[in-house]
């Protein structure tokens, strides 16, 4: 079963630290060589971009209500089950005040 591994932040709080994008490097290559690297990428700040929101058929541009919690980044990796998920978390390295949400992928095939 393949894990969606969100590195979250309070954009409240200020960045804590040296760039954790080398870690996330080297984790990445260390997954690919493991077999077990399905995907995943750094996250533009939001207020760096102009939002987007497609909902109802509707587009439309931010800015949007302000979030407590932001995606930064993400990982997704094939794990055997949620135990394993939770080991993969740990190897990725993040703040003090930075957490990981593991959440498990649904890959449907259309047929």
């Amino acid at each position: 079963m393949h894990y969606l591994f969100q590195i979250c932040y309070d954009p409240a709080v200020p960045p804590q630290g040296p760039s954790r994008q080398p870690d996330h490097a080297r984790l990445e290559a260390e997954l690919r060589a493991e077999g077990v690297y399905a995907g995943g990428a750094g996250l533009v700040p939001p207020e760096f971009v102009a939002p987007v929101r497609v909902r109802g058929g509707k587009v439309t541009e931010g800015p949007f209500a302000e979030t407590k919690e932001l995606v930064g980044g993400f990982f997704v990796i094939e794990c055997a089950d949620a135990a394993e998920a939770v080991r993969q978390a740990h190897r990725i390295s993040i703040s003090e005040t930075d957490w990981i949400e593991i959440r498990p992928i649904f890959l449907w095939h259309p047929a």
